[in-house]
């Protein structure tokens, strides 16, 4: 039987290309802005540098070993704080990995839960894949800033938001992270992620 060739790995270009339209100002209404330190497309030098001092070099560390190539993130501020959006904030980043078996590995990570500490996230009581911190909802309510990892084959999206208290009371964070926030960023990257699909 003929070895099927692996799947290349997307471009990082490839992922900030299919996420344009969520940046472009002709289908974005004028209150929502782009996070631009947050947004784009990043070395795993830069990635390694903008993590909390405290656990810089181990986590350099952790992307070296598992083959990281590359981080592309969209970062959207509901910036007039419209009251018709469900959201403050929201962030949606792909890390790309050596193979699958490297962001599972990396997802396993005790450095990742270090990283994710340090930046001053806790796991949620009841869930193994909520992270919260405090953060300030547009009304300016201390409100918990969610974050959720989610494997994609070879790629490792984190997904976070700081949403509404009201939309919390008909779905839960993780699952409006976890699925409905997703779905919003990845409806556009079933392209780049083909190579995963299975």
């Amino acid at each position: 039987e003929a070895e099927v060739e692996a799947a290349p790995v997307a471009a990082a270009e490839d992922f900030e290309t299919a996420l344009q339209p969520l940046s472009d100002p002709a289908n974005v209404p004028p209150d929502i802005t782009i996070v631009e330190e947050t947004s784009g497309i990043f070395t795993t030098e830069e990635i390694a540098a903008a993590a909390p001092a405290a656990v810089a070099e181990d986590y350099a560390a952790l992307l070296a070993e598992y083959g990281h190539q590359y981080r592309v993130g969209l970062d959207v501020l509901n910036q007039s704080c419209n009251s018709q959006y469900f959201f403050t904030q929201l962030s949606y980043s792909v890390d790309a990995f050596e193979n699958a078996a490297a962001a599972t590995a990396y997802l396993a990570d005790a450095r990742l839960t270090a990283l994710t500490t340090a930046e001053g996230y806790t796991l949620a009581e009841g869930s193994e894949a909520l992270y919260l911190r405090q953060a300030a909802d547009c009304a300016g309510t201390t409100v918990g800033e969610g974050r959720v990892y989610l494997q994609r084959g070879r790629y490792v999206a984190t997904v976070s938001g700081i949403v509404s208290p009201e939309i919390l009371t008909s779905v839960p964070q993780e699952t409006l992270l976890s699925v409905n926030v997703a779905q919003l960023f990845e409806q556009f990257l079933a392209a780049p992620y083909r190579s995963e699909l299975r």
